[in-house]
């Protein structure tokens, strides 16, 4: 299994959330992953792309706010 992106395929993703974006398909756009913290911990995040929110680092999901946005 591939782990990491290449940065052609990381610039497609956000194109197309840019396109969607600019479409107005939504006003909102978090990206979910996990934080690895140990070989045998990980520890789920929420970060905010649009609107931008500059952050020291990402929210840990139990302290997120999660919301669906539809047009």
């Amino acid at each position: 299994a591939k782990d990491t992106p290449t940065f052609f395929e990381a610039a497609r993703v956000s194109q197309h959330i840019v396109s969607l974006f600019e479409q107005e398909a939504f006003d909102r756009c978090t990206l979910f992953y996990n934080k690895f913290v140990s070989a045998l911990v990980f520890e789920p995040r929420s970060m905010s792309l649009i609107p931008f929110e500059h952050m020291d680092e990402s929210a840990p999901i139990n302290q997120a706010t999660p919301e669906i946005h539809h047009h």
